[in-house]
């Protein structure tokens, strides 16, 4: 009886230990990732903020799940994928998850040249209205009457041929 007891005891202590609750699982991989947005150069940039990951699913070892997290104080969704390796759990993030970055990266670089392009046209309006546009005299240099008319030779409707090689091409 006492062995019974013994293995009995000895077999929750190592099922304990090699068994990990879902909730415990992702307290420490919502870490891991915080850890890893705090420290690595990639990342550190954006502020990145874990707020929330909750497993969604388990496939043998493998576990899929979602992180929310917190960019520019908006709300985001990524999924995690978490697996079993040597050391205990480690997660996997794919690259895509963080197209948001890019969207409000962007959105804030349009948002910027539409500023620069509104001071640029604002500018420009301010600069025509300060430009007295002043009317040019006609002038008449360079033309002259002619009052030798054998540069050109007249038909019978009046309408006037310079003289000289002029080929036309007709088609």
């Amino acid at each position: 009886m006492f062995r019974i007891l013994t293995i009995i005891v000895l077999l929750s202590l190592v099922g304990c230990s090699y068994f990990i609750s879902t909730d415990e699982l992702s307290r420490q991989i919502e870490q891991q990732i915080q850890h890893e947005f705090d420290t690595n150069t990639q990342y550190q940039s954006y502020h990145l903020k874990v707020k929330d990951l909750k497993i969604i699913e388990r496939q043998g070892l493998n576990f899929n799940g979602q992180a929310s997290l917190q960019f520019e104080n908006q709300p985001y969704t990524v999924k995690v994928h978490i697996f079993k390796d040597v050391k205990g759990y480690s997660w996997c993030i794919d690259e895509t998850e963080f197209a948001f970055i890019d969207e409000v990266e962007l959105a804030k670089y349009q948002a910027q040249l539409d500023q620069e392009l509104k001071k640029i046209s604002a500018d420009l309006d301010q600069a025509t209205e300060d430009v007295i546009l002043e009317k040019v005299p006609e002038s008449y240099v360079g033309l002259r009457e002619e009052s030798d008319n054998s540069d050109y030779q007249w038909t019978d409707d009046d309408e006037p041929f310079p003289k000289g090689n002029i080929t036309v091409n007709s088609q």
